[in-house]
């Protein structure tokens, strides 16, 4: 096999860029008087209820909710007019049903408004003395209603609970009247509340409450939501004497590749583990022989995968990496693991790569975000991978069989499982389905084989006498992290982020359904992954990019001039983005906004006030271009592109723009390309935020009917471009051992 290996160093193509400004806002749906009108009455209501209810809201701070007219969804659309105001402030978002019929186009943006009790009278005055400029009226045009969050809007994802249930209690950042908020709550608990804050975050609170409190405790104002914490679920696995395990190839490991797997421990003397794999036991609570044979088996797949592809008499590979295993299962509570998975990660800056193949069973909820999601995130956004699981009930009843926290993370990897049976490739029935949430709408990211009852997956047993059969995602997940841990292993130049993107960017459909699939089945071999080949070839980008700017990265491509046919270009764009757990419509803070320009020299000519828009490339059609300006027509800023110039805020959710994954394929005839690229704009939805977003681009451009060596004359063509280096062993072990 003739190695030719992705190519690096794409951003030293890449230039800044200017792009042309958006297009123009939406119009207002009411007059200043009609909005007026309603408001006042609003206001007369919520004074009303503050008297009639004083005991639901805190001392001296308040929650007011925002409703938003249908469509303004956009943070261009905030209302700032109540910011400016004293004494009141945002403290979140969501979505909310304008008319209860479960149809999308009948939601809209609801924002949380903290401000003091007197405010709402000073608000009033200002609404009967007309005390506002236009930017103002124009912002209050927009609202649909001034009210308080009803207690039905914060009951979450509660169906056949038994009596008494835990739950997760989510607060509005009170800070001055947290504690006094925590006391009125504590008297409806039946146990201890474990509370935790976040900065720049809401309040979490734990605690275990009678179903029948459950509407009681949603009428105080100041909490957000309530849903259940449902329990964790770890799947069976069956011992079989009948099929050995096969031999190890070398008990020795010289690496000093760490990945770490939070589950239920481990048997450190099992012979297949005892030289790979240290043992940190973190829970507070004893091992229980289930969750150590689920460990176990996790470990043990995060080391070797599957063992199907082994016979009894065949070799393993020795692993390019070794395994700590943190024991955090079992515990009292979740609460308890979060905080010890926090501390871990924190502490292990040794560690990049982690496996998470349990959690809280129940699907997630579009409205609320849980504490489990949102601190897997920010970890995440410290150059970490995690590999999650995403449950096992996409067997059960819609909606109940959607995905599961914590994969919903937005800055992870989340794992669904398929199987195969006799020449079929399927979803394995019991792996958990998308969508996921808002800024990861993709979800799982990607299948691994996890197996099912007519193929169970093939681990290591408690004593590593024979094997394990079992199926499920929790050993889908580590297959994940095993082929991770291998690409971080093959080479010193590949990092987390890189590495998340190629594993998505290699990704095969092959079942035709986002929502089962994600991205794709990830391939079998890594040299599938970080190969390339004479008519196909992978270049990486790597950067990081301030928002409201633009970087536009040039996609290299051979001479076309005697090169006819079809020309296949794919990319694959990840980012670490930061999360706000106030928002759960607008979650992920940030995107990175693409668009594709497949001919540099085709420009758009139009005149204002005229219909009529003409294309004219700038190399053959100089004589009609001068033409044209001669007339008053303006050449575009830039070439003309193959995507919609301006976008609504719907329109990029449709197209998840505000996903931290974005892949695409654009096949195309050759002679329409001329030296092609791509734009990336960064959009950030918070006007201070100035945070550079870190990304990862993977660009394949494939031409099968390409006579020579593309990957040869690509790399002549661009010398900046550099192969990326592998080890000679991982060389060898590619080559050799076909990994």
């Amino acid at each position: 096999m003739t190695f030719m290996p992705f190519l690096l160093k794409g951003e030293r193509l890449a230039t800044s860029i200017r792009k042309g400004k958006n297009g123009g806002e939406k119009a207002s749906p009411y007059s200043y008087e009609q909005v007026k009108e309603r408001l006042v009455r609003d206001i007369d209501y919520i004074q009303q209820d503050l008297t009639q209810n004083s005991h639901l809201f805190s001392d001296s701070e308040i929650i007011l909710c925002v409703r938003m007219a249908e469509g303004f969804l956009a943070k261009s659309y905030k209302p700032d007019v109540f910011e400016n105001k004293d004494s009141m402030e945002f403290v979140g978002a969501r979505i909310y049903e304008r008319k209860h019929t479960g149809k999308d186009e009948n939601k809209s943006k609801l924002y949380f408004v903290k401000c003091a009790k007197e405010n709402i009278q000073w608000f009033l005055n200002d609404l009967e003395t007309d005390n506002f400029n236009k930017t103002e009226i124009k912002q209050l045009r927009r609202i649909e209603k001034f009210d308080f969050l009803r207690p039905e809007e914060k009951i979450l994802g509660f169906s056949n609970e038994l009596d008494l249930c835990e739950v997760e209690i989510v607060l509005h950042p009170i800070r001055q009247n947290a504690e006094n908020a925590i006391n009125k709550i504590q008297r409806y608990l039946e146990s201890e509340p474990i509370i935790r804050e976040y900065p720049e975050g809401p309040i979490f609170i734990f605690g275990k409450i009678q179903k029948v409190n459950i509407e009681k405790l949603a009428g105080f104002n100041f909490l957000r939501t309530i849903h259940p914490v449902r329990n964790i679920e770890i799947t069976d696995i069956t011992r079989t004497t009948e099929l050995k395990m096969p031999r190890l190839l070398s008990k020795n490991s010289n690496s000093n590749l760490k990945i770490g797997v939070f589950d239920g421990g481990v048997n450190i003397k099992n012979p297949f583990l005892k030289d790979f794999v240290s043992e940190y036991n973190i829970a507070s609570l004893p091992k229980e022989e289930k969750l150590v044979k689920h460990g176990n088996a996790v470990c043990g797949a995060v080391l070797f995968g599957e063992l199907n592809k082994y016979g009894n008499s065949d070799l393993i590979p020795s692993p390019k990496f070794t395994v700590d295993s943190f024991r955090v299962l079992p515990e009292n509570d979740l609460y308890t693991i979060i905080d010890n998975i926090e501390r871990t990660v924190n502490e292990r800056k040794d560690i990049d790569v982690f496996n998470i193949s349990f959690g809280p069973r129940g699907p997630i909820l579009d409205d609320q975000i849980n504490r489990f999601t949102y601190a897997l995130d920010k970890l995440a956004q410290k150059n970490k991978i995690f590999c999650i699981a995403v449950g096992n009930d996409g067997d059960v009843m819609e909606p109940f069989n959607r995905i599961q926290a914590p994969s919903d993370s937005v800055n992870c990897i989340g794992v669904g499982s398929y199987s195969y049976y006799k020449d079929s490739i399927y979803r394995s029935k019991y792996s958990c389905i998308g969508i996921g949430r808002e800024g990861g709408k993709i979800k799982p990211d990607v299948l691994a084989f996890g197996g099912d009852e007519k193929n169970l997956f093939h681990a290591i047993d408690l004593t590593g006498e024979c094997r394990a059969l079992t199926a499920g995602t929790s050993f889908a997940s580590p297959v994940v992290a095993n082929k991770i841990g291998t690409l971080l292993s093959v080479s010193n130049q590949i990092n987390p982020l890189m590495a998340r993107t190629l594993i998505i960017h290699t990704a095969e459909n092959k079942l035709n359904s986002p929502a089962e699939e994600g991205y794709g089945i990830v391939k079998d071999k890594i040299s599938e992954i970080i190969n390339c080949d004479k008519t196909k070839v992978t270049i990486l980008y790597e950067g990081q990019i301030s928002p409201a700017t633009c970087t536009k990265l040039p996609i290299p491509v051979p001479n076309l001039d005697l090169v006819e046919g079809k020309i296949n270009f794919s990319w694959t764009i990840t980012t670490l983005c930061d999360v706000n757990a106030l928002d759960s419509d607008l979650y992920t803070n940030c995107c990175l906004e693409e668009t594709f320009y497949p001919n540099s020299n085709i420009y758009r000519f139009s005149k204002k006030g005229d219909k009529l828009k003409y294309r004219k490339n700038v190399l053959i059609d100089s004589e009609e271009i001068n033409e044209l300006i001669f007339k008053g027509y303006k050449k575009s800023t830039l070439p003309i592109s193959d995507s919609a110039n301006y976008k609504t805020e719907l329109e990029r959710r449709l197209d998840l723009k505000w996903d931290t994954v974005s892949r695409k394929f654009k096949p195309k005839t050759i002679s329409s390309i001329s030296d092609p690229f791509l734009v990336l704009q960064a959009i950030s939805r918070e006007d201070n935020k100035k945070e550079k977003i870190k990304f990862c681009v993977a660009v394949t451009v494939e031409i099968n009917k390409y006579t020579g060596n593309m990957y040869n004359d690509i790399r002549n063509k661009y010398s900046v471009l550099t192969p990326i280096e592998i080890s000679q062993e991982s060389q060898v072990d590619i080559e050799i051992n076909n990994i």
